[in-house]
């Protein structure tokens, strides 16, 4: 079903089968959008989205505070973003660089470890 305003308005909690069961409609024409309804009544907009893995649904808004076209814009930029950024953002770009310098020092030093260890090895095998 691809949603509009009126269509929202008619959405009524329909219980689940178990005690934490969440109402949610997908729209059907925007991958990962969707309305949640409360058993209040109460309706938000939601995202669906994966990102290092797990699965993220986010609130994006009350129905009412902020129209269809909002929602769904705010969709498609918060997967776009979840796409092509880390999923521990920040920091990993923040411990990435020196882990990755301490792992090519250690490198090195195994390195040197090894040529000094071959050498005693040459020395006795001959």
């Amino acid at each position: 079903m691809k949603f509009s305003d009126a269509d929202i308005a008619v959405f009524e909690y329909r219980k689940g089968g178990t005690p934490n069961a969440q109402d949610i409609r997908w729209d059907r024409t925007h991958k990962g959008f969707g309305v949640r309804i409360y058993p209040t009544g109460k309706k938000v907009f939601v995202c669906s989205y994966r990102q290092g893995g797990r699965k993220t649904i986010r609130v994006l808004g009350a129905v009412g505070e902020i129209s269809v076209a909002e929602a769904k814009r705010k969709s498609a930029e918060l997967r776009a973003q979840a796409r092509t950024s880390s999923p521990h953002g920040e920091t990993m770009n923040r411990i990435a660089p020196p882990v990755i310098m301490c792992a090519r020092l250690a490198r090195a030093d195994l390195r040197k470890a090894l040529d000094q260890h071959l050498a005693t090895l040459k020395k006795v095998t001959r």
